[in-house]
């Protein structure tokens, strides 16, 4: 009852197991499959702004990047606090997947027990996108 937020979603997320958060952060839209092929095409082709959606959507896309960069470093966020914790050596990459996304403007990163270190500090501050206009940091 007396547990801060942040501690408590730590512990409810505690046992996410880190191979799926690895694979988490490497996801793309572009090989990603839906139950209905149609539909798979249909939401790619709407993701490169493409002129007819049935029409077979192009293998790549900036569209595609960008979305793949802001889901990854949505997942990043949200388990950053278990990797700095329990798989420090991972937490520079994680930092680089928050980082990539070019159309983040706010990162508020709370995490408990200092589980940064300096060098992890030094990436975060290389790694920040251009827009960057509001960052939160809570260590404590």
């Amino acid at each position: 009852p007396n547990a801060k937020p942040m501690e408590m979603k730590s512990a409810r997320e505690a046992r996410f197991p880190m191979s799926i958060a690895l694979e988490a952060i490497q996801m793309s839209v572009q090989t990603a499959r839906a139950t209905v092929d149609t539909d798979r095409v249909h939401i790619l082709n709407a993701i490169a702004n493409s002129p007819g959606l049935d029409t077979d959507p192009p293998l790549e896309h900036p569209n595609y990047d960008a979305m793949n960069n802001g889901i990854r470093s949505r997942f990043g966020v949200a388990v950053i606090v278990n990797v700095a914790r329990d798989h420090p050596q991972e937490v520079v990459h994680f930092i680089r997947t928050i980082c990539a996304d070019a159309h983040r403007t706010e990162l508020d990163l709370q995490v408990p027990n200092s589980g940064f270190s300096n060098v992890m500090l030094q990436e975060l501050s290389n790694s920040m996108p251009s827009g960057m206009e509001c960052l939160g940091l809570g260590l404590g």
